[in-house]
């Protein structure tokens, strides 16, 4: 199952991220089978932030700081990152979204790094869809608390496109539904969090990321926190 949606992801990045978010769903729905209350995707992702933190401080407690030398090793990297997605806009509900990265690190703090993200919303009192799609660079800085937690800072530009369509089609295949309107923009973005090392070459995070935007008469500061898979080679 994870490999079927890391491939969608990878080559087609709005149906694995819907493969993805039918998943998520089904989670959710068992979720709330075991607990009385009902939880929304933010809830849910708040749910998963405080476990993965506890994680995270069980981890940090157990390791003894090092001072680390700032010597010049580059090491490229690739992640992905899913989580929920708050579009800061009453009009529209908020969705989950899905973000990916690719970058070098040139020392323990510095980085750069190129990606995307790809947000997904549907109209509240409508039956439209609204689709967030980008590509940015950034610059990226480390802060080792020790050999295998850092804290993250980002910071860049991201040029977005966006999209107002109506539901997609869907018998045995699903097609596009017909686009309603569309608009494109350059702006900042930043975004900060926390990475475990799990091993040399895998780490896991979490991230909050702040993406503004002005288009299709929504003028939104969008928040996605995301849980971040990374590959160091």
């Amino acid at each position: 199952m994870l490999l079927a949606i890391l491939y969608q992801l990878l080559f087609n990045r709005k149906r694995g991220f819907l493969v993805f978010r039918n998943y998520l769903q089904s989670f959710k729905a068992l979720i709330c089978q075991l607990t009385p209350a009902k939880l929304s995707n933010h809830q849910l992702t708040m749910l998963i932030f405080m476990m993965f933190y506890a994680t995270v401080v069980i981890t940090a407690k157990a390791q003894t700081s090092e001072t680390v030398e700032q010597t010049f090793e580059l090491k490229p990297y690739i992640g992905i990152g899913l989580g929920n997605w708050d579009t800061g806009v009453s009009e529209l509900d908020d969705d989950l979204g899905m973000e990916f990265y690719i970058g070098a690190k040139f020392n323990t703090i510095f980085a750069v790094e190129f990606g995307g993200f790809y947000g997904y919303s549907e109209q509240v009192d409508s039956n439209s869809q609204f689709e967030l799609d980008s590509y940015s660079l950034a610059g990226v800085a480390h802060y080792p608390l020790n050999q295998h937690v850092d804290l993250v800072g980002k910071l860049g530009i991201y040029y977005w496109d966006t999209e107002l369509r109506k539901p997609d089609v869907c018998f045995i295949l699903c097609s596009d539904g017909e686009k309603l309107n569309s608009d494109s923009g350059l702006d900042m973005f930043f975004s900060y969090g926390i990475n475990v090392h799990i091993s040399r070459s895998l780490s896991l995070g979490l991230a909050q990321s702040h993406y503004s935007f002005d288009s299709l008469g929504y003028d939104a500061d969008s928040t996605m926190t995301s849980v971040r898979l990374t590959w160091w080679f």
